[in-house]
């Protein structure tokens, strides 16, 4: 290589190489809207720089309070308050978690919320969403709930009609049983896998559960969602759920479960859980926000059930 050359890049080097990127504080808000419950809950925070590589030597919650939040449909207006939760890790941040809450606040499909947020020192933040409207579900085949048997039918068929307002959806099932214990009956519920597979030599059992997915294009304004569950893996599932009971056990209910998510969330979502390696730094996955001047989400999801009896005797 020419003397040149090496001069240049020797030179080029001097400057030492710092890792961190220039510092600057930013808003963070979350807000999931849910039609589960009356009640709506916001987090605020400020981004900090920590003392050195490592995050977590960083040990105080930034939370913000004393912010006005108002959040807006049509003519009506729902203004959340400061409040304080309780936190159940306490291995990093001592304190209660600082939120903001709206009771009652009952949100109503198909409409859309536009959320203003301005800080005591006078940073705005706004955006919306649009709540998923209504949703159909039905089952198929309900004798394969009721009275399952693998070697007449293998699958109990779960239909699903979403709206466009929609651009997620997840599918779950579940039983609801009774475990006698100590002289009374204690209420219990548990999941049914989509499919139970047998792998390695020792052919151990492994449960595969609904994740949350795209819904397909609508037609007609609606999209149609059909979905399997292995009638195999019920009853395998409900033989564990007895043999774990501990006393007898009355099975009451077969509940299937459906969530309709709105784009907002449903696109951090896939952004967060895109790629399963949390050993991994990837500089390819863009950060996700939809509120101006503010990093953070304000998306929404509805739920819609259909509820099936079980026999006595189940």
């Amino acid at each position: 290589m020419p003397t040149l050359a090496i001069s240049v890049l020797m030179l080029g080097c001097e400057e030492p190489f710092d890792p961190n990127a220039p510092f600057r504080e930013e808003l963070v808000i979350y807000s999931i809207l849910s039609d589960i419950s009356d009640v709506q809950y916001l987090r605020a925070y400020r981004t900090y720089d920590a003392p050195s590589f490592d995050p977590f030597e960083h040990l105080t919650d930034n939370g913000i309070s004393g912010a006005t939040v108002i959040a807006s449909v049509e003519q009506s207006q729902v203004q959340f308050r400061d409040t304080l939760i309780t936190r159940k890790d306490t291995s990093r941040y001592q304190t209660p978690i600082v939120a903001y809450v709206a009771d009652p606040f009952s949100i109503q499909r198909g409409k859309t919320y536009t959320l203003d947020i301005l800080t005591s020192d006078g940073r705005f933040a706004s955006t919306s969403v649009t709540v998923p409207g209504q949703a159909s579900m039905n089952v198929t085949n309900p004798s394969s709930v009721q009275q399952p048997s693998p070697s007449i039918e293998k699958f109990i068929v779960v239909r699903a009609f979403v709206p466009a307002t929609a651009e997620g959806f997840l599918i779950r099932f579940f039983v609801n049983y009774e475990v006698f214990i100590n002289g009374s009956w204690t209420t219990r519920r548990g999941e049914i896998p989509y499919l139970v597979m047998l792998r390695g030599e020792e052919q151990t059992e492994v449960f595969l559960y609904p994740i949350l997915s795209r819904v397909p294009d609508p037609i007609g304004g609606l999209s149609t969602i059909v979905f399997l569950f292995s009638t195999d893996a019920y009853q395998t599932m409900v033989g564990r759920l007895r043999a774990q009971a501990g006393g007898p056990v009355q099975f009451n209910s077969a509940v299937f479960l459906l969530t309709s998510v709105e784009q907002n969330l449903y696109r951090y979502y896939n952004i967060v859980n895109g790629f399963q390696d949390p050993n991994s730094i990837r500089l390819d996955e863009p950060d996700f926000t939809n509120f101006s001047n503010a990093a953070g989400v304000f998306g929404a999801f509805v739920q819609d059930s259909v509820s099936l009896s079980l026999p006595i005797g189940f």
